[in-house]
């Protein structure tokens, strides 16, 4: 076996590998016994301690060195509190990284400077009564990402006895945190508060984590903090912090509370809106689950840091914890644009009076403080439509259809079976029968002459389509009453008419299902009454298909009289993925799926372009845990756009349903716009943070005095200069990477002094993102 741990860079590789692969030193010193004897024959004095004692300085010291403490005379006593985290570029830090006057920025613009954090609580991260800190005191507890202890737990015993009341969810974890299975813990897990946009951890009851590592953004005007209970903990916040101990004032920034978006669904949908990121002022599309991806390939070493002394297990996390900015620029750029203009196409859909009141209505409620109490835009007052509702609209249209010409294919009505009882309705039934039998011919005149209601139009002689009449006053109409000159040019523009009559009624159909489905939702439970409506809204799912079937055909038919032109921009080919309604989520696309699974052929597999009726449902989509909620990146189908909605159409019957969807619509557009702005003010920040820290260690260069020690003060400068040029080459990197997003910045905005703001200009960029340490 090796005769010295530090021959051969073993801890630089015993680190990197706890990193890359997550071997405990365990692990790897069974390893180096195994190299050395196989067999077990003539096994060397175990030296595991002295390993993981070396080890345990060998972090520390490393940690020290990066964080230039070996560069000034002081000891490392008076070393302040977290001067050893790895500060995040992006973030927003005052007398660093951000513009002069940043605070006198236009409000519109604020949301720049807006620090967003997320606090959450991993409970893999259990430590065992193995032992006590006067034991292992550990080597740097409250210099790295960990906060005091002593501060801490006095804070904690002084709240023991404060009972948690859930009013919203209990999660698994928290129901799980105080059990049998946490016996013989000293801790059940650890807590932290993280940057939202860079991942960066910063330092770790929560309101004393929440509150620690605040204290550097003193001078920020607005801080955004999520968390999985925001809608619990952010109620009571005011009255806890009055009772902070003293080292963490409560902060003088405007505070607003958020859920990440993966924990939506889990909590109630009363009066939730108000913490939901998507609608949130000044968010852009940060999704808050930062911690979650923290906590991942930390969990790994979960098992190995269980069973060390408490400051041993806060040494090697503070070693490990660290992440760095991930730009997605392209991709904002790409998404904001698809929201911009789908929103837009909504909103030329809509009355201009609905949509300049609802947008008044949009920026009340978000410009109203925490907790809410302006009118909420995206909450609907439970507009449902019942059964008898949809038989009833059933009914009307199967007698309307007879009116029209139109022709249904059984005597006895599709949604019952009973016959009437009175006379009058028996005498209804009849005139029906009789409708539809001396009305039959109708499908084929429809057929042969397709312009005849533009003639009767142009005409001014609409009898032959007046559904008042009874069957037996009905005029004829037969070919020969009929010019032939103008017949193409009426049967296009019929054609035309068919299009958009279709996709009002398949507008109005998919409006009526979502009530319907509102109303199953909230009133049906059991196996008889589920299976009704499940047949009712197959029903609907039929007219949905009559629709789509008509419309198909006239464009096919317009498509041939007409040919090619700039009319299939708005009247596009309709496929079934473009039948959904403005509730429902974009669905997943489903590719081929692996090779061999799918098949039993060798031949390649592609995705099918078929597009069968029969294979069109309007069931709302499931998504999985990887597939995400699916709010971020809706967006409204083609159908939505084309053409004015009918408002008055009886569909919902004081316009919540479209009103709310407009509303969240509005948001995301709102929130995509703001990534882009964020995402560029970011990479700014980047650049100008990495020419700060550059200068910072080209001053430490000349701090420490170091005579008569040459090859000391060799070691210092060459160091510093290392870490100077590593700081340099990364800002030439990124700015390099992000060339392009910010090409339109002014020159001095690149400078050290800079003065300009950031715009959007820009509608396309690289995707950036390095990892440094």
């Amino acid at each position: 076996m090796f005769s010295s741990f530090g021959v051969g860079g073993i801890p630089l590789f015993l680190h990197l590998l706890s990193f890359c692969a997550k071997t405990s030193v365990y692990d790897f010193y069974r390893t180096l016994e195994k190299l050395t004897t196989n067999m077990g024959i003539g096994v060397p004095k175990s030296r595991y301690k002295a390993l993981t004692c070396m080890l345990l300085q060998w972090r520390h010291l490393k940690m020290l060195k990066r964080g230039g403490r070996g560069h000034i005379d002081k000891d490392i006593e008076t070393m302040e509190d977290h001067d050893l985290v790895v500060m995040c570029p992006s973030c927003p830090w005052p007398e660093i990284n951000l513009l002069e006057g940043w605070d006198q920025a236009p409000h519109e613009m604020q949301f720049l400077y807006i620090l967003l954090i997320c606090m959450d609580t991993n409970f893999h991260l259990k430590n065992q009564m193995v032992s006590l800190y006067s034991r292992d005191p550990g080597l740097g507890i409250g210099l790295g990402y960990f906060i005091l202890r002593a501060p801490y737990e006095k804070y904690v015993l002084n709240h023991i006895s404060d009972e948690d009341i859930s009013t919203c969810i209990r999660f698994a974890a928290l129901t799980k945190a105080d059990t049998k299975f946490s016996k013989g813990l000293q801790y059940t897990g650890v807590g932290a508060v993280s940057c939202t946009r860079g991942e960066f951890l910063m330092w770790l009851p929560m309101d004393y984590v929440f509150g620690s590592p605040l204290q550097p953004f003193a001078g920020l005007l607005s801080i955004i903090i999520s968390y999985d209970i925001a809608c619990q903990w952010f109620k009571n916040l005011d009255k806890h912090m009055k009772n902070w101990p003293s080292e963490i004032p409560p902060p003088s920034a405007k505070l607003t509370p958020a859920i990440p978006k993966f924990h939506e669904p889990m909590h109630k949908q009363d009066n939730h809106q108000e913490f939901l990121c998507n609608y949130i002022k000044r968010m852009a599309q940060s999704d808050y689950e930062v911690p979650e991806r923290i906590w991942g390939p930390n969990n790994t070493v979960a098992n190995s840091t269980k069973t060390m002394g408490l400051g041993s297990q806060h040494d090697m996390l503070d070693d490990n914890f660290g992440k760095t900015l991930s730009c997605k620029y392209a991709a904002a750029v790409k998404e904001r644009n698809i929201q911009v203009e789908g929103h837009r196409g909504f909103t030329t859909a809509l009355p201009g009076n609905l949509v300049e009141e609802w947008g008044r209505i949009c920026e009340l409620w978000e410009d109203d403080t925490f907790l809410k109490s302006a009118e909420n835009p995206f909450a609907t007052n439970e507009e449902y439509m019942s059964e008898d509702d949809v038989e009833k609209e059933l009914q009307a249209e199967e007698e309307e259809c007879r009116c029209r010409g139109g022709r249904v294919y059984h005597e006895t009505s599709t949604h019952k079976f009973q016959r009437p009882s009175s006379l009058g309705a028996a005498l209804k039934e009849e005139r029906n029968i009789l409708r539809e039998k001396l009305w039959n011919w109708l499908l084929l005149r429809s057929i042969y002459i397709p312009g005849l209601v533009q003639y009767l139009t142009e005409t001014g002689d609409l009898c032959g389509n007046n559904g008042d009449q009874n069957p037996e006053d009905v005029v004829l109409w037969l070919p020969s009453s009929l010019p032939a000159d103008r017949l193409p040019r009426m049967e296009e523009k019929f054609c035309m008419a068919q299009c958009h009559d279709a996709l009002n009624g398949i507008w109005h159909t998919l409006r009526v299902k979502t009530r319907m489905v509102y109303f199953r939702n909230k009133n049906t439970c059991g196996q008889a009454p589920s299976t009704r409506a499940r047949c009712i809204i197959d029903g609907v799912h039929q007219r949905v298909l009559k629709f789509a079937r008509k419309y198909r055909t006239a464009h096919a038919a317009k498509l041939e009289l007409a040919g090619p032109s700039h009319w299939e921009k708005t009247l596009r080919v309709l496929e079934n993925k473009d039948i959904w309604s403005y509730t429902d989520l974009e669905r997943k696309k489903q590719g081929p799926g692996h090779r061999g699974n799918n098949e039993d052929h060798d031949k390649p597999v592609h995705a099918s372009d078929d597009d069968e009726e029969d294979e069109m449902t309007l069931k709302v989509e499931e998504r999985g845990e990887k597939e995400g909620t699916g709010k971020t990146h809706r967006t409204l189908s083609w159908i939505w756009h084309t053409t004015p909605v009918e408002i008055e159409d009886g569909a919902d019957n004081n316009k919540e349903i479209l009103w709310t969807e407009w509303c969240k619509s509005r948001a995301c557009t709102k929130r995509s716009s703001e990534e882009v702005l964020l995402l560029r003010e970011e990479m700014r920040r980047v650049l100008k943070f990495l020419g700060w820290r550059a200068r910072w260690w080209q001053e430490r260069q000349a701090v420490r005095n170091v005579q008569g020690d040459d090859g000391l003060a060799e070691g210092l400068v060459a160091f510093a200069r290392e870490q100077e040029s590593l700081q340099t080459a990364l800002r030439e990197n990124f700015e390099a990477l992000w060339k392009m997003p910010l090409e339109n910045l002014e020159p001095e905005s690149k400078d050290e002094d800079e003065n300009s703001t950031v715009d959007d200009s820009s509608d396309s960029g690289d995707d950036g993102g390095e990892e440094s340490e």
